[in-house]
């Protein structure tokens, strides 16, 4: 079974695939808040940050992805 962490990025997944960045970012700073540092959720945050217009919160949290994953490339 999936982590609840997981059940809510891939629930802002589908949120982000209705183009609704505003619930999408909901599910994903709460999936962080159970998963905190997961790059994953961080880039797809940075994502609907920019997808809202809100471009230094999406440098911030891009940087925050960075740091957790170094090497990561999404």
């Amino acid at each position: 079974m999936a982590s609840r962490a997981e059940q809510l990025f891939f629930e802002a997944l589908d949120f982000l695939d209705r183009a609704d960045p505003r619930a999408a970012e909901l599910k994903l700073r709460e999936a962080l808040t159970l998963a905190p540092g997961n790059a994953s959720i961080l880039t797809n945050l940075a994502v609907v940050c920019l997808q809202q217009g809100r471009h230094a919160a999406a440098r911030d949290v891009a940087a925050q992805a960075i740091a957790a994953k170094p090497g990561n490339v999404e």
